[in-house]
């Protein structure tokens, strides 16, 4: 499930102009978000709430 919820929160923020800038410490991801923000990604996370969180502050609009 973990890697669902990534994979939906990657494709959203892709289709609203985000993209990724480089590996993070172990599983995070970080991205660039259209309002000019950084954002962070966790690969393995669980919590539909903290996708939600990192897409709100990078820009994305939507949930996952």
């Amino acid at each position: 499930m973990s890697s669902d919820l990534y994979r939906a929160a990657a494709k959203l923020a892709k289709e609203q102009g985000a993209s990724f800038v480089r590996a993070g410490a172990g599983d995070h991801e970080i991205w660039l978000g259209p309002n000019g923000k950084k954002f962070v990604l966790d690969k393995g996370g669980k919590s539909r709430h903290t996708f939600n969180k990192a897409l709100k502050a990078g820009g994305v609009e939507g949930k996952v």
